[in-house]
């Protein structure tokens, strides 16, 4: 009878339906420490090390720029890794991810080409003049670019992973999911606050467009994989 019982724990811990909790959870940690640290904390010290031109507001003048990056998007990296390392890979999500990706560097991308290109833009520490990024314009124009792109291709792998297991694996993934989509609510809140002093320039309009324009594609990638479940539990 021991001997049975240790036989199934031990299929269970091997299952191959569902990633390794404790593995999982380090992932997440690692990826959250790592989008803290190249995001919040190095803002942190590019805003030490530049004096602002009188006027013009600074870091801790953005909520987006502190807790949003400094807690909403790690939150929602580490959540969505998390979910992703509990699940087995799903066909073709390779692809889909590779193609979310370059969707998301391109809106991230866009938003900075627009604020560069803007005549009027609403003036910063990291854009001093109209047409000019700083040191620290350029690194956070590379940042939100990468991050773009990486935080729409984990949303792809997450969601397409849900929509392929079955129901008895599905709620740890869940929980993170939810998790991420909290964290993502937060931060376009945060944005869209940071947002409002400067909703008549170009580069203002271009942030919010692409912002919805994400929001969009992920509710409608949430509602494929929701129907995707409900397929799947009316079949069993």
């Amino acid at each position: 009878m021991k001997s049975t019982n240790r036989t199934a724990a031990t299929a269970r811990e091997h299952d191959p339906r569902e990633g390794p909790p404790s593995f999982a959870l380090k992932a997440a940690l690692l990826s959250a420490l790592l989008v803290e640290s190249a995001g919040f904390c190095a803002l942190l010290i590019f805003s030490v090390a530049i004096t602002p031109a009188a006027g013009l507001p600074g870091l801790f003048h953005y909520v987006s720029a502190t807790w949003g990056d400094g807690l909403a998007l790690p939150a929602m990296t580490g959540a969505l890794v998390y979910g992703i390392a509990r699940l087995p890979r799903a066909p073709w999500e390779r692809a889909a991810g590779a193609t979310a990706a370059l969707v998301g560097i391109a809106l991230g991308a866009a938003t900075q080409v627009q604020w560069l290109r803007d005549d009027a833009p609403h003036l910063n520490w990291t854009l001093p003049r109209p047409h000019h990024f700083n040191a620290a314009g350029v690194y956070h124009a590379v940042f939100l670019t990468v991050m773009s792109g990486l935080t729409a291709a984990l949303w792809v792998f997450l969601l397409l992973r849900i929509a392929r297991v079955g129901r008895t694996h599905r709620k740890a993934p869940l929980l993170a999911a939810g998790t991420a989509l909290a964290a993502a609510l937060v931060f376009t809140v945060l944005l869209a606050i940071d947002s409002l002093p400067s909703r008549a320039t170009g580069a203002s309009t271009a942030t919010v467009t692409a912002t919805a324009l994400g929001a969009a594609l992920l509710i409608g990638l949430l509602a494929w994989t929701a129907l995707r479940v409900h397929r799947s539990r009316a079949q069993r």
